[in-house]
């Protein structure tokens, strides 16, 4: 009788799920859309590119670094694994110190790389010199004011109620403070957006101004009128008495 031979059933080599390369490059892809997206927003609107702005690319960019020191160290041999720990140890390091700048507060990021030095002088100027009523003058550092101007309360013992007015050019500023009540008048100026032809305007409307402090990149000036000329046709009223003076006519009383 002949015998058929056996064959031992042969076992195909199980093979582990891996990501396809198809998925990671998508996920890649979204991600560095979402970033240039990002930016080109804030590019073509009228959003400010400042710090806090920029923090939902944080994320984003430390995934996207993740990625590629990932790539890299996969490209090191198992025998050479003292590189990667090496790599590890130098970028620890590396972002030590800017870190421990940035946690103090002292690392200029965003938009601010000095440009607004000297604008804390210039609030603290306006804070001791002038009245609690005074016209402060501004055209870039509306939110600033604001800010440092805030609604006081008991926790705010200095605050000041300053008028803070927007201007957009030199003749809408000069029109502006020649038709103000009697009031002193303050125009904060940074070097980077100088109000072209102020002097000119001020001085065709009788106005005068006077640098009252320079600090970093800001100029306060002080902006005064001429007193008024007396004229034998005014009449003047004393404040006191507009109240009781209401509903009457104007000349009501009066004798030739």
């Amino acid at each position: 009788p002949t015998t058929q031979p056996t064959t031992q059933p042969t076992t195909q080599p199980t093979t582990q799920p891996t990501t396809q390369p198809a998925t990671r490059d998508s996920r890649l892809a979204l991600l560095i859309l979402w970033s240039v997206g990002f930016v080109l927003l804030h590019i073509v609107t009228s959003v400010q590119i400042w710090d806090r702005y920029l923090l939902p690319l944080a994320p984003l960019l430390a995934l996207l670094t993740g990625w590629v020191l990932m790539h890299l160290a996969d490209g090191v041999s198992p025998r050479r694994r003292w590189i990667r720990q090496l790599l590890a140890i130098g970028a620890f390091f590396l972002l030590l110190a800017p870190g421990l700048t940035a946690a103090e507060g002292q690392l200029p990021v965003g938009g601010d790389h000095g440009d607004y030095a000297g604008l804390t002088e210039s609030i603290a100027w306006l804070r001791a010199n002038a009245p609690a009523d005074a016209v402060v003058y501004q055209r870039d550092v509306g939110w600033q004011l604001r800010f440092a101007f805030f609604a006081g309360s008991s926790a705010q013992p200095d605050k000041a109620d300053f008028d803070l007015r927007w201007f957009p050019n030199a003749i809408y500023l000069a029109g502006n403070v020649a038709k103000s009540a009697e009031r002193r008048m303050f125009l904060i100026e940074p070097v980077w957006a100088g109000v072209d032809s102020a002097a000119e305007r001020l001085a065709q409307r009788g106005v005068g101004w006077q640098v009252r402090l320079r600090a970093g990149n800001f100029t306060l000036y002080e902006l005064t009128r001429p007193p008024a000329t007396p004229c034998d046709w005014c009449l003047c009223v004393d404040r006191s008495t507009l109240g009781s003076m209401a509903g009457r006519p104007l000349f009501a009383g009066l004798r030739p």
